[in-house]
């Protein structure tokens, strides 16, 4: 499965977070549909009626190897 870094300009991926448990609240999982777009990607949770979140390209997150390359 590829990462968000290795998408193709509007080819999306699903993305699972597992949230933890905390205070008097369960797990949580939340899955979401990620649209590689022009300068960044669109988040889109599952399931749930909430708008689409554009989130700017960076590669702060990107493993070193990776950015070498």
């Amino acid at each position: 499965m590829k990462t968000v870094y290795e998408l193709d300009l509007h080819e999306s991926t699903v993305v699972k977070t597992m949230i933890p448990e905390y205070e008097n609240r369960l797990k949580q999982i939340i899955y979401y549909r990620v649209t590689r777009v022009a300068g960044g990607w669109l988040y889109k949770k599952i399931g749930v009626d909430f708008p689409e979140v554009f989130v700017p390209y960076s590669d702060e997150f990107k493993s070193r190897r990776e950015t070498e390359i």
